[in-house]
């Protein structure tokens, strides 16, 4: 099983994949997108040709993908809302291949993995670093491929929890 996690930014997707293996998961990253500004429809291509290009290459089963936040800055706001439909929908068009798309909240995922779903930037690399040391190699010091990291994170967390549920 392939699982993906996206941290979402208004030009850029950051990207951690953990793949099950005979030997148990493995977690590695991919190298994050960063756009510089550009008139928004090419910025919106790119990051939907990245996303179509990540689904391809580690054909997950699932992946889970951060909610946009919604705030007080609506111009933010309805750019992070695009940035999730040009990347969702290049899950969706991988959908009949089986992959399948959940959306989550920051504050769940951080409540699951961290049990504080107000848990600060700090918190979320302490928790990778001590956890999970050998996942944050490929994290250095770029917090958006923590946030992706925890993500994935999250959806196996949740898919080994479904696992054992019988109806």
């Amino acid at each position: 099983m392939n699982v993906l996690g996206i941290d979402l930014g208004i030009r850029k997707v950051a990207v951690a994949v953990i793949a099950e293996g005979l030997e148990g998961y493995t977690c590695y990253g991919v190298p994050r997108l960063v756009l510089t500004e550009q008139p928004r429809q090419v910025e919106l291509h790119k990051l939907a040709s990245y996303t179509q290009a990540l689904i391809s290459t580690y054909n997950p089963d699932y992946v889970f993908v951060e909610k946009p936040i919604v705030g007080n800055n609506i111009k933010y706001s309805m750019k992070i809302a695009e940035t999730c439909g040009a990347v969702c929908s290049m899950v969706g068009a991988a959908y009949p291949t089986g992959t399948k798309l959940d959306m989550v909240d920051n504050g769940t995922w951080k409540k699951e993995l961290l049990l504080n779903g107000h848990a600060s930037k700090e918190d979320i690399q302490n928790y990778i670093v001590d956890t999970h040391p050998a996942y944050a190699l490929f994290c250095g010091d770029d917090q958006d491929a923590y946030d992706a990291c925890c993500i994935a994170l999250y959806g196996v967390t949740i898919l080994d929890r479904a696992k054992h549920l019988s109806l």
